[in-house]
């Protein structure tokens, strides 16, 4: 039986998914296991889900090929939902430096429930490493 995705076509809860997330990134950058933080601010119009993410990059005191700190970055976000359980989002930077990825929540799995946490899996491209990246994301409702 072939089962495809449908996109969502009513979000009855929105207030579960608009608003600001934070949290953290887990990923391997420069060979190193690395963690930051991540503020992503999400509006929903419709069955789209738009916003923006700080990555918090300054924090890991780690340095790019040339020797110079990363810096903490800014993303634009913007996705959908699928078959009222997977949220999928694309994010790209709106600037020079090229980066973007997509970030897959499975809200099934992650039941939004009164503490408000989800985790969802990231691949997508690195400015600084100039490579694929992935790792994982997991975000609170509200502040950290």
């Amino acid at each position: 039986m072939t089962h495809t995705m449908e996109f969502k076509t009513s979000v009855n809860d929105v207030e579960s998914i608009a608003g600001t997330w934070t949290g953290k990134v887990k990923q391997l950058l420069f060979g190193k296991d690395i963690e930051y933080d991540v503020k992503l601010d999400l509006q929903q119009d419709g069955d789209n889900v738009t916003g923006n993410a700080i990555l918090g990059l300054s924090d890991t005191h780690l340095e790019d090929e040339s020797g110079n700190p990363i810096q903490s970055s800014a993303v634009s976000v913007n996705g959908v939902f699928y078959e009222n359980r997977f949220l999928r989002l694309n994010y790209t930077t709106p600037h020079e430096n090229l980066q973007f990825g997509y970030i897959v929540i499975d809200l099934y799995e992650n039941a939004i429930k009164p503490d408000y946490i989800i985790k969802g899996l990231f691949i997508g491209y690195g400015p600084k490493s100039k490579k694929s990246i992935n790792g994982e994301i997991i975000l609170t409702k509200g502040h950290l």
